[in-house]
């Protein structure tokens, strides 16, 4: 049954971006290993009531990508051996070394991510990102 002629632009809004988080909240808990035909069932509801209401997805606000890339450049930061001393003991030399070695390779994808989203829209995939 399609109701969309029924709702508002900004209902169809609001549908979009709650169905958006339920998806995400199921994703989650399938992620943490639940499994229940329930949550089969639940999904496939909403894939239907998004195409029965018509419902808008949330869009992301302009430079929201740059503002995701960032803190994953942050993150990287807060896993290397020398933040890591905030939270126990330092590591083995052997093995702070090989973690530099490599949260400093995440970082360097980081800041090429970062590059890649200012060098234009053909590595964006969408508008508003």
């Amino acid at each position: 049954m399609m109701i969309v002629e029924a709702l508002s632009k900004s209902q169809r809004i609001t549908i979009g971006a709650r169905f958006t988080r339920m998806q995400e909240l199921l994703r989650e808990v399938r992620h943490e290993g639940f499994q229940s035909d329930a949550v089969t069932e639940m999904e496939q509801a909403i894939e239907r009531l998004t195409e029965e209401t018509a419902a808008i997805p949330p869009t992301l606000p302009e430079r929201a990508v740059r503002t995701l890339l960032g803190e994953i450049l942050i993150l990287t930061y807060e896993v290397r051996p020398g933040a890591l001393k905030s939270y126990g003991p330092p590591l083995p030399a052997a093995d702070a070394a090989y973690l530099e070695q490599e949260t400093s390779r995440l970082e360097r994808l980081a800041q090429r991510l970062l590059d890649d989203l200012e060098q234009g829209p053909a590595n964006r995939g969408g508008e508003g990102t």
